[in-house]
């Protein structure tokens, strides 16, 4: 790989994780928007039965957590291509509601990033189809290519090919 790639992937890594980190926060901590604002945004999607409260509170609490982990460990540069295929999968999910949201004239507000709408109007429109398919992008690209330069995931697997090639040549001395 060369040393740009690394470079680009590298920056790809860390925005990614930093879009999630920063997702994650404003669902969790109240001064943000905090978990009732996501709770309420789950419900107003219409996806889980009105008695599902209890799948609604799962909901507040596993999503933004999922992200949070991933985004830091993103960050890291450790397990990248496992943490951007979670975020991959959480993205196509979120690109799954927002079209059955559309699709039935629903309108409700995102909670992608609590009352802040950085890329896209609060209201759930196509944009948000957008970001989510630019970031499931970039998330794709870390889950193909690897998490680039200052990744923790680039030092544990050189350890592992050491150890590797150690082993093997060991076994080969004690063979003769």
């Amino acid at each position: 790989m060369r040393q740009i790639e690394r470079v680009i992937l590298l920056v790809l890594r860390l925005a990614l994780g930093g879009v999630f980190l920063w997702a994650a926060y404003v669902k969790l901590w109240p001064p943000a928007s905090g978990p009732q604002a996501f709770a309420d945004s789950i419900k107003g999607f219409k996806l889980l039965p009105p008695e599902g409260d209890h799948l609604v509170t799962l909901a507040t609490f596993a999503v933004p957590w999922v992200e949070g982990l991933a985004g830091a460990v993103l960050v890291l540069g450790l397990w990248s291509r496992a943490a951007a295929l979670v975020l991959l999968l959480n993205l196509l999910a979120f690109i799954a509601a927002i079209v059955w949201v559309l699709e039935r004239g629903i309108s409700t507000k995102c909670g992608c990033f609590g009352k802040f709408s950085p890329f896209c109007p609060e209201q759930i429109t196509t944009c948000n189809i957008v970001q989510n398919a630019v970031l499931g992008g970039v998330a794709l690209v870390i889950v193909l290519r690897g998490g680039g330069l200052l990744s923790l995931d680039r030092e544990t697997s050189r350890r592992a090919r050491r150890a590797s090639k150690r082993d093997g040549e060991l076994a080969v001395l004690e063979a003769k």
